[in-house]
């Protein structure tokens, strides 16, 4: 069981050592949801860029996907997260409190 949760979390820092996938993880901690289109408008990438990070953060159970209607939303995977290391959660938790400021 220690050799699964190590190998997750091994995956989990691989995807979080990108700054366009660290910056997207932030605004899910910061907002519930973000709206696709909003994170489209406010990263510098283009929209096949975008998509490749979203597909593995969600490969990585990062973040989660939530659609409504024909709205797409990203929220922040806190539940599975937390019990791979709650440590790396308070973490990002904290650092993104202090990017607010």
């Amino acid at each position: 069981m220690f050799g699964n949760i190590l190998e997750e979390l091994v995956q989990i820092l691989n995807a979080l050592a990108n700054e366009q996938r660290l910056t997207i993880v932030y605004r899910t901690i910061q907002e519930d949801e973000v709206p696709c289109e909003k994170l489209a408008e406010e990263l510098p990438i283009t929209r096949p860029a975008l998509s490749h990070h979203v597909r593995i953060l969600k490969q990585t159970r990062i973040i989660r996907v939530i659609k409504k209607g024909q709205y797409i939303y990203y929220k922040f995977n806190r539940e599975y997260l937390s019990k791979v290391s709650p440590e790396l959660v308070e973490y990002l938790e904290k650092e993104v409190s202090k990017w607010q400021k």
